[in-house]
Order: structure tokens, then sequence, then C-alpha cells
């Protein structure tokens, strides 16, 4: 057993900016589960109450939750929140509807107001964009049924009564360390997203890149560079190195000539004020720059 100053120290400094009054919660149960709290910042809202035994998870699992819904209300801070439904219980028992969520890595979870996680909601490029959120975080698996999210997202699979919600299972070797910053990419430039001819300039250059940085303070960032790389046919080899450039900015206009037909990799290094390096993980583009 251990009380939950030792928990934070697990979940990392995500949990602490985004949920700075939740450090009166419990033990850990005997199997190492952590009950998710309340999040005080309005970044996702719990289905069941605090205390009711449904939403226990492995460490990882919570620091996952709290560093997606961070992200995402980042992305959009007008909503909808992420809303957290059934995780485990605390002993990893039975859990009745369910088949699963015995391991505290499945997560029911869906958006509160309206639910992006539906089938039926009018808009499923902002559906993939959280798949492709929660996939770069550690999804390993989700359970959802829209045609077009399965194929633009690989880890997301059809499966029955799985309409009106995403069940996601967390790969907790692939979660964020504890403590480290994480440079998550934009989802309109990540993930296999496409670029048209819309976002560049005259030439095929200046297409934007932008990411965000969790886990730390505002301002953390002192520098970054930019590296560009060929997706598809000699994938590997370095198209754009930028210079290390000093700023704390999230964005970089590409000065790389970008060809329709084509994708491209990037990424990018980062480096604070404490001298602390991260680097995102690689995130992808394909360029369709036929005309309108």
């Amino acid at each position: 057993m251990y009380r939950f100053g030792t928990l934070l120290l697990l979940v990392g400094l995500a949990i602490a900016s985004a949920t700075p009054a939740i450090l009166h919660a419990g033990d850990a149960s005997e199997t190492g589960f952590v009950e998710l709290p309340p999040a005080t910042d309005g970044s996702y809202v719990l289905v069941t109450q605090y205390g009711g035994g449904r939403a226990w998870g492995k460490p990882a699992t919570i620091r996952f939750i709290v560093l997606a819904a961070k992200e995402w209300q980042r992305l959009h801070p007008d909503g909808p929140p992420l809303r957290i439904g059934d995780i485990s219980r605390p002993d990893g028992a039975n859990f009745p509807p369910h088949k699963t969520h015995r391991d505290g890595l499945a997560i029911d979870l869906t958006t509160r107001g309206p639910n992006v996680c539906h089938v039926k909601h009018d808009d499923q490029d902002l559906t993939t964009d959280l798949a492709r959120l929660l996939v770069s975080l550690g999804a390993r698996q989700i359970l959802y049924n829209h045609p077009r999210v399965i194929a633009a997202v690989p880890e997301v699979t059809d499966w029955p009564k799985h309409d009106d919600h995403f069940h996601v299972v967390v790969q907790p070797d692939r979660v964020p360390q504890n403590g480290v910053p994480v440079v998550v990419p934009d989802p309109e430039v990540s993930a296999d997203a496409w670029v048209g001819p819309g976002r560049l300039a005259d030439d095929h250059t200046g297409l934007r890149l932008r990411w965000g940085i969790l886990g730390v303070p505002p301002r953390w960032a002192r520098s970054f560079a930019v590296e560009v790389q060929a997706a598809n046919d000699g994938a590997g080899e370095p198209l754009h190195v930028s210079d290390t450039i000093s700023s704390a900015k999230n964005r970089y206009d590409l000065p790389l000539v970008l060809s329709h037909g084509h994708s491209y990799r990037w990424r990018v290094t980062v480096e604070g004020r404490d001298e602390t390096r991260v680097q995102s993980a690689w995130a992808t583009l394909r360029c369709d720059l036929t005309p309108p």
C-alpha cells in the first residue's frame, strides 16, 4: 500500500498541473491500481461518482488519461471535454457487463456534449483526431465502429456494441514516462494527415508544423530543431534539418518544397530552460495538391 504522495511521483507532472487539488485521495489498491481522481481544470469528467469503485487503473493508465485530456483540452479549449467511464474494479474482479476491464488498462471513453465518439456524430474527422491523439500517447487498440475512423487509424477496430464510445486499451510501456515532458504534434500535421494546396504558399513551401508540450510550465522551452524525411520511396533519407532555433514558440514554417502525392514524416526536438531535451514521435503527412 502507498499513499497518494507516492502516487503523484508515479503519475508525474501532468497530474500536478492538471488537478492540483486532489492530493487528499486515498491508498492504492492491493493490485497496485489507482482510482482516477476528479479533474479540477475541466479537462475530463467522470461518468460515475468518485469513490464508486469503477474507475481504477494502473498508474500508467491514469497518467495516460490525464495527458490525453490535457492535450485534447489544449487543442479544443471550448470543448467537448473527455468523459471517462469504466476502467476496472480496484481488485481487478469481474466487472459485468464487461468481459474485459480487469487489468487496469481498458478505458471506456466518450466526450461530454456532444459525444464525438458516436458513429452518428456529424464530424468524424474530429473523432479521428481524438483516436490519433490517444494512439500517440500510448493506446494500442481502440474499439469503435465508424468505417472512416477505422480506415484512418490502424489501431481502431470494429466491435459489437461500440457505436457510442471508444474502448481504449493502453500499452503501459508506450505511455510517456513519469516526470518527462511530452511533445505532441497537432493532429492536423500528424498521423497521416492530408496537406492540401490551401495550406502552402504558391511555391509549395511554408507548411506550418505545430506541437504542444505537456507536463511543463508555460514557456519552459528555449529552443527547438525540426527534421523532415521522405515517408514513401527513400524513407529515412533526411530532406530537411533545421538549425537549432532559439524560441519558446511551438510552430515552424517548413521551407521545404512539398510534392503532390508524396508522404513525409517529421519530428521536433525541444530543449528546455533546464537543459532537458525531449523529442516527439515521427508524424506523417500526405500531400494532395490537386486544385479544388
